[in-house]
């Protein structure tokens, strides 16, 4: 508001400023002592010139802090709703996209809040008066030289509709490089272990090359937007030159009138003429927020519950699938199949089956990283859509077979899952999940910083550390989705018993194909095509002669022929 206020006072005194030289052109006379007079007019125009700069530039000042502080706020928006969309949401999502979205449609929405908006704000209110103004000081002389800016509506709609298709083609290709960009660094291994640098280049380039010309042809259009305004103003000046000189020689207006006229014809032509960058940056600012808009109206499908009951009672463990049938899309078959199964609290509970059976599925429903339907996933006899998400996950603890880690340090990573864990209780998780001796040989111990994804360290390291951050966190419910798989069996067994001390009151649930991690839990269940198979203790299996006897025959099998 300030700004806008000062802009205004600006323009009042610049209007004010041709009645000035009107006066003072018009006060030259050789009878009278013309040179104190205009003296006067001049140090009055200097001065009405240095407050008004002064304003401006408090004005622009404040339309750029503005506009930078509600990008700020936009983006920290922008950040929360995509951080509340559930899971899936990141699937259907490209994530260059989300990116291009978080930074250029963010930018040109701050340059339409600022620069632009500033520009337009000057039109707004320059053009009316400037209009007015001109009428009071010869009306015909101004209908003549508005003659040519009757073009300027349709000439702008015209302009506006292509920068608009151009733009939104230009900031969806710009995800697309993003996304390729993300996808190249993330999997530099695999590229150069495969030598493929060189054709990754080659499809760089292409799409870089067609993203130059995408831009080339927008700045193309919009190099022709500035010429084209002008040159209707020009005819303008042609006009004045032609006809108003005409009535100066005639005695039908003054000179210090046809000048004033003259002036203000030309603080009329710099806010048309900027029409075409004004309203090139709101069509950009406009097809930016579109895109931002688009995610932030989004409403998460996995939400809290409108009528939440608090204080919420602490999670004890205890879990029960009751008939669940669970399908990722309406027009996808079920992943899973009518399955029940009741997990005391305390209790550890291993799952196994073949690939795609559903398994990680299931143990993905319990945090409500997928939503099941009402009354079919249990935790401590209450539906899981009854807690809040902070509450219910907060309670549960996950490593999955691919552990993501961040580009902190150790400790930092250990600490995600509890920012308040002192470092007793880093090394304390730390040594169950046997990570603690090659902890202490690193120079920096707990401090030392991982590489992206926790590169610089093994993969049996990283997923010993994804264990560790989730033992930190003291959950009632353990998951464990093939913790294990990349680790040997020696170190697997010692990490395991060293768990079960750990684990006593903790709920568990192990996912794994190796009969050594399976065979210890207190109940095994096995998953065939999203249906329970099998489900009973390790001898109990083996009596039964199904599956799980089959993999563990394979197994031992297996474990003598690597012993020969």
């Amino acid at each position: 508001m300030g700004a806008l206020l000062l802009l205004i006072l600006a323009e009042v005194l610049a209007f004010y400023g041709t009645t000035l030289v009107r006066d003072g052109i018009n006060s030259l006379n050789p009878e009278i002592q013309t040179r104190y007079t205009v003296g006067v007019y001049a140090a009055i125009f200097f001065g009405l010139v240095l407050i008004q700069g002064t304003m401006r530039f408090i004005s622009r000042y404040l339309m750029g802090f503005s506009s930078r502080k509600i990008e700020y706020l936009v983006r920290n928006d922008f950040f929360d709703r995509v951080m509340r969309q559930e899971p899936a949401f990141f699937v259907e999502q490209n994530v260059g996209d989300l990116i291009s979205r978080a930074i250029n449609d963010l930018n040109a929405v701050r340059e339409m809040l600022g620069r632009t908006l500033m520009f337009f704000s000057t039109s707004v209110l320059r053009i009316p008066v400037a209009l007015l103004m001109l009428l009071w000081i010869n009306w015909r002389l101004t209908l003549i030289c508005l003659i040519p800016f009757s073009w300027m509506p349709f000439l702008l709609k015209r302009l506006s509709t292509r920068v608009h298709q151009y733009f939104e083609r230009i900031q969806e290709y710009f995800a697309l490089m993003s996304g390729r960009v993300r996808e190249a660094f993330t999997g530099i291994r695999v590229l150069k272990a495969y030598t493929r640098e060189r054709d990754e280049l080659e499809h760089f380039g292409a799409m870089n090359a067609e993203f130059v010309t995408l831009n080339r042809r927008l700045i193309r259009f919009e190099s022709l937007i500035f010429p084209l305004i002008m040159f209707l103003p020009g005819i303008s000046m042609i006009l004045l030159l032609w006809i108003g000189g005409t009535a100066v020689a005639r005695g039908s207006i003054t000179f210090g009138e046809f000048t004033q006229f003259q002036i203000v014809l030309m603080m009329l032509i710099f806010p048309i003429s900027s029409l075409g960058f004004t309203w090139s940056g709101l069509q950009r600012g406009a097809t930016s927020m579109g895109r931002l808009k688009a995610i932030m109206d989004r409403q998460p499908r996995i939400t809290d519950p409108p009528n939440l009951r608090l204080p919420e009672p602490e999670i004890r463990g205890e879990i029960r699938f009751q008939h669940l049938t669970f399908r990722y899309r309406s027009d996808l078959p079920p992943v899973l199949k009518d399955v029940s199964l009741h997990i005391p609290a305390g209790m550890t509970v291993a799952i196994t089956g073949p690939t795609g059976s559903g398994k990680s599925t299931l143990v993905s429903l319990i945090p409500r990283l997928y939503e099941a339907e009402p009354g079919m996933v249990l935790v401590d006899g209450r539906d899981v859509r009854e807690y809040s998400l902070k509450h219910l996950r907060g309670a549960i603890g996950f490593v999955e077979q691919r552990p993501f880690l961040f580009s902190e340090s150790i400790g930092e990573n250990l600490r995600f899952g509890n920012d308040r864990a002192d470092e007793e209780a880093l090394r304390e998780a730390a040594r169950v999940a046997h990570l603690l001796p090659e902890i202490e040989e690193f120079p920096e111990g707990f401090d030392t910083e991982l590489g992206e994804r926790g590169l610089t360290i093994s993969g049996g390291q990283r997923l010993r550390t994804s264990l560790a951050r989730a033992l930190v966190r003291r959950p009632k419910i353990l998951i464990l989705d093939d913790a294990f798989a990349a680790v040997d069996t020696a170190t697997e067994e010692a990490i395991l018993n060293d768990l079960r001390d750990y684990l006593r009151e903790m709920t568990v649930i192990l996912i794994s194909h190796r009969v050594s991690t399976l065979r210890e839990a207190d109940r095994i269940v096995v998953l065939i095509e999203g249906q329970i198979a099998e489900e009973g203790t390790h001898e109990e299996l083996l009596a039964a002669g199904g599956y799980y006897a089959e993999l563990c025959e394979k197994q031992r099998l297996q474990e003598e022929l690597a012993a020969l």
